[in-house]
């Protein structure tokens, strides 16, 4: 994700300690997203939520499902999971390649509909896990569904990115991405910690996960739709060089 970033370099003479210039820092950062462009903490929000509700429930169910729930032999289990580990990463890297040929294509009025896309990917497999009875069948499905939502997910942030650095004054990207990316990735262990106490408790429902995170991110993304909307208005002032 971060070779997408771009943050001009201009050297500064530093002013204090390291610890009044941080502090400095979050100050000029936080007064910004929340007083000055208070979109960029929505869509910080939003892009929390991909990885606390999405991301997390893959990297828990993946080894979860595969190795203890369907039913796989140890050595097939291994060897599966190893190759959904490739599959999720496949997908990732086919999302950064298709933001920078789409980068021309897309705005943020498109956004809602990738992270709808993101919802049905995540959901198929809980259809998966709830309807079919083969091993191999839920698996092909779950992951299928796990790659697509990575790429998705990818395409989503990484032109979440580009807003973040349209929208913000140069002087200011590098201190405002570095927050937002720090409090988004926050959200990882917090859902893998939900999930990991979900799928331990959970029983033989293991597709509620799946139906629930779901349902969240479509909900999501009716009601932020006004939201990518601002947003797109904001990318084409600043891109016609309107204040």
């Amino acid at each position: 994700m971060e070779i997408f970033i771009y943050i001009p370099f201009e050297k500064t003479q530093a002013k204090g300690n390291i610890f009044s210039t941080g502090f400095s820092d979050l100050n000029d950062s936080f007064s910004f997203i929340f007083k000055k462009q208070p979109v960029l903490w929505k869509m910080s929000l939003v892009y929390a939520a991909i990885n606390l509700f999405l991301t997390s429930l893959v990297l828990i169910s993946a080894p979860v499902l595969i190795t203890q729930h369907l039913g796989f032999s140890a050595d097939a289990a291994n060897r599966l999971y190893g190759y959904a580990q490739g599959i999720i990463a496949a997908g990732s890297i086919l999302g950064g390649l298709l933001a920078g040929i789409l980068s021309k294509k897309l705005n943020a009025k498109v956004s809602p509909f990738l992270l709808i896309g993101c919802a049905f990917s995540i959901l198929l497999g809980g259809i998966a896990l709830q309807i079919f009875s083969s091993p191999i069948a839920i698996y092909i499905t779950m992951i299928g569904g796990f790659g697509l939502l990575m790429v998705l997910s990818t395409l989503f942030q990484i032109q979440l990115m580009s807003y973040f650095q349209i929208v913000t004054p140069r002087h200011l990207i590098g201190k405002i991405i570095s927050c937002v990316v720090c409090v988004c990735m926050c959200t990882n262990p917090v859902g893998q910690f939900i999930y990991g106490i979900a799928f331990e408790h959970i029983g033989n429902n293991v597709y509620l996960p799946f139906y629930i995170a779901a349902l969240v991110v479509i909900g999501i993304s009716i009601l932020t739709r006004r939201i990518f909307y601002k947003v797109d208005g904001l990318v084409k002032n600043q891109v016609n060089g309107i204040d």
